[in-house]
């Protein structure tokens, strides 16, 4: 068998892995245990992701890659209008029939296994709806739509995209903007405008920043219909009420997560805890504050320096795709403060890495197959 290519920063990822699998002996319930198992898998499903790319090139070119991601990016579109048209609708899949009654108490399981298009929520009175489909919460739509929607951008300038495709992506763009706006998603928000602008000033020098104006004045467009006329009235008023009730809540589980996770520095917890503060978990509301309350400061290091080293790494892009697909890793870098990165973004993440690494020329210091 050929030797296994392992590019520069797998060994962040293996050491990360190794703190997630010596927490699991922190869990102290089976029901925590079936959630700990779950996301484990995530994680190492994440790591043989990585390797395989970065080693089956000539199998899995980038193109397909690129493809299979946008086939993502437009079935999150479609489920963010479905959320809009249907809100109210959900089901139980037929993995609900088939798991024990114990698991479905488990909250994260019973989420999965009992999908739907829309998360509705009442705040102070006001029903707020937000698209979810097809993803399990509404934060996971939101923070995979700003990963993704870097990666449509990169796909507009490639050769091998064809005539039809390359209309269907702009159809998309245009098409994501309702459900976006809708979402209510304020990080989702600013990660696609910080984007445009940070494009904008990336391409100017030069002169190829007409594509990256035009995305960056749509987005403001966007949020100035929003922000400053009649138009973004309703969409104002549901902000406003959920704003006040997010931050605060926010807050209050991110102090406590801190001062949890300083009581278990090393190990963490295995799995998110029941908070004391407000009525959410510890450990959720961001992937980095769910790698350092369940898993320890060094793995949450560890985790933020991998997506951090592939970020640094495609800091000089030579084309417009590379430029987008680096912005893609920086969002990547930026949500995972304030969203979950499980399981769908962090398989784009290591996607969009592998695909940055195969633009990239090895230089003489390349490290060695091994």
């Amino acid at each position: 068998a050929p030797p296994v290519r392992a590019p520069r920063g797998t060994g962040l990822l293996q050491l990360c892995l190794l703190c997630v699998l010596v927490s699991a002996n922190q869990v102290d319930t089976a029901d925590r245990m079936a959630g700990y198992v779950l996301r484990t898998s995530y994680y190492v499903a994440a790591f043989v992701v990585w390797l395989y790319l970065a080693n089956n090139e000539d199998r899995l070119p980038g193109r397909r890659v690129m493809g299979a991601l946008l086939v993502l990016w437009g079935s999150a579109i479609v489920g963010g209008w479905l959320g809009l048209a249907f809100a109210g609708v959900s089901w139980s899949g037929p993995a609900a029939a088939l798991i024990p009654e114990g698991l479905r108490e488990n909250a994260l399981i019973n989420d999965l296994v009992t999908p739907g298009f829309a998360e509705v929520t009442d705040v102070v009175g006001v029903t707020i709806t937000r698209p979810k489909a097809p993803f399990t919460y509404t934060n996971g739509w939101g923070s995979t739509m700003a990963l993704l929607t870097p990666v449509a951008l990169a796909a507009l300038s490639q050769p091998w995209l064809t005539p039809r495709s390359r209309r269907l992506v702009r159809v998309g763009l245009v098409a994501s903007a309702v459900p976006i706006i809708a979402s209510l998603n304020r990080g989702l928000w600013a990660l696609l405008l910080l984007g445009g602008l940070y494009v904008v000033l990336r391409r100017s020098p030069g002169g190829r920043s007409r594509a990256a104006a035009m995305v960056f004045l749509a987005l403001l467009a966007v949020t100035t219909a929003v922000v400053a006329t009649p138009l973004g009235d309703p969409v104002r008023e549901a902000l406003d009420t959920r704003t006040g009730d997010s931050n605060t809540r926010r807050e209050l589980l991110y102090e406590e997560t801190l001062e949890r996770t300083l009581d278990s520095p090393v190990l963490g917890y295995g799995a998110p805890r029941p908070a004391q503060r407000t009525n959410q978990s510890l450990g959720t509301h961001g992937q980095i504050w769910t790698v350092m309350f369940s898993h320890g400061l060094f793995a949450a290091a560890l985790f933020a320096a991998f997506v951090a080293s592939l970020a640094w790494r495609s800091r000089n892009p030579t084309t417009m795709a590379g430029t987008w697909l680096h912005v893609a890793l920086l969002v990547g870098l930026a949500e995972m403060l304030f969203y979950g990165q499980l399981p769908q973004q962090l398989f784009i993440i290591v996607s969009v890495g592998a695909l940055i690494l195969r633009e990239s020329a090895p230089g003489p210091d390349a490290p060695p197959p091994r």
